[in-house]
């Protein structure tokens, strides 16, 4: 069985362009045992106040070690920007946790602007959950002609039957 786990691994480092992966049964357990390990005691998070469920899932557990955890309103990166710089301050990285389509209204993250806050404000981190664009947006499960950074963090499904 572990053979099979790191062909699809591998397999899917390969669709994205040699990009890590980590897979999970599910997104929620996905989130829940990936934001705890990414975001350190010295972070700040910032979420959208649509960020899915299962990404604020994860929350609970970030506060009790002491990381400061907000919400920002929906889609407004310069409410963003401003809570960023104020956090970078005291924080050694702040993370930005966002969807990249939202479930509740179907609207996009403006990746533009996001890219454009992360070439603004190096503490900057985001880690968009794509799960209900990575199927149609991206090419081979990675964006094809979006700009890229070493820190943003996409997590997308995919069902079983796309590993076969």
């Amino acid at each position: 069985m572990a053979a099979r786990s790191a062909d699809t691994i591998a397999g899917v480092e390969e669709m994205v362009g040699g990009s890590p992966v980590v897979l999970a049964p599910s997104t929620s357990l996905g989130h829940l045992g990936a934001l705890p390990v990414l975001v350190g005691d010295e972070d700040a998070v910032l979420y959208d106040i649509q960020v899915h469920a299962s990404v604020q899932g994860a929350l609970p557990e970030l506060r009790l070690r002491g990381v400061p955890c907000e919400a920002v309103r929906h889609n407004r990166l310069d409410r963003l920007e401003e809570r960023i710089a104020v956090l970078a301050r005291k924080h050694a990285r702040v993370f930005y946790l966002c969807d990249g389509i939202y479930s509740m209204h179907g609207d996009v993250l403006d990746v533009q602007g996001l890219y454009g806050l992360l070439d603004r404000q190096p503490s900057l981190f985001a880690y968009v959950d794509d799960a209900h664009g990575a199927s149609w947006s991206v090419r081979f499960g990675a964006p094809s002609d979006e700009p890229t950074s070493s820190r943003v963090i996409v997590s997308a499904e995919r069902t079983q039957t796309a590993f076969k």
